[in-house]
């Protein structure tokens, strides 16, 4: 909420900045002492994004210096785009790898699908340090199930950037977008 009422000026300072080859937005998640903090304008999130996107595309902001480094850039794009409908339609729109592609290992040794999630796949210490063991569990199994199933939506940019990368059926919008820039 703070930044939002700001973020044209971010941009413009950001862009302006030495050395600094790259930047974006997110959305906040989780949970947060400033309830406030969450109350997100989502046009204006909208918005900002099809700014950064249209100042990559004219390259007003830069990119990184590998290669591969305009995919990248079309990812983020895409990602970007991909939250704003999440958000805007409160669903989960393209399949989640959470769980399958990605893990959380907490400092207590529980094992979770993503950080947004409370539904325990099992713990290290329990099965003997063996993360296999905890994914065919049949626990472990309802909770990938559930997200399969379309259960639970986030806006998670990491989960986002694998479910992009992992998804073939993404390619040809993560394609038009690389061409673009």
């Amino acid at each position: 909420m703070n930044n939002q009422r700001h973020i044209d000026e971010l941009i413009d300072f950001v862009n302006g900045l030495d050395k600094v080859r790259t930047h974006t937005v997110s959305l906040i998640r989780g949970s947060v002492s400033d309830k406030g903090l969450k109350e997100v304008d989502i046009e204006k999130y909208h918005k900002t994004i099809d700014r950064l996107a249209a100042n990559l595309k004219k390259k007003v902001s830069g990119i990184y210096s590998f290669k591969g480094a305009k995919l990248k850039a079309a990812q983020d794009i895409l990602q970007r785009s991909l939250i704003y409908e999440t958000m805007a339609r409160k669903k989960q729109l393209i399949p989640c790898y959470a769980g399958k592609l990605n893990l959380v290992l907490t400092e207590t040794g529980d094992v979770y699908p993503c950080e947004s999630f409370n539904m325990k796949m099992g713990n290290v210490r329990d099965s003997g340090y063996d993360l296999r063991e905890i994914l065919k569990d049949s626990g472990a199994q309802k909770v990938l199930q559930s997200i399969q199933n379309k259960s639970c939506y986030c806006t998670h940019e990491c989960y986002f950037m694998t479910n992009i990368l992992f998804n073939p059926l993404m390619y040809p919008a993560l394609l038009k977008e690389y061409v673009q820039m």
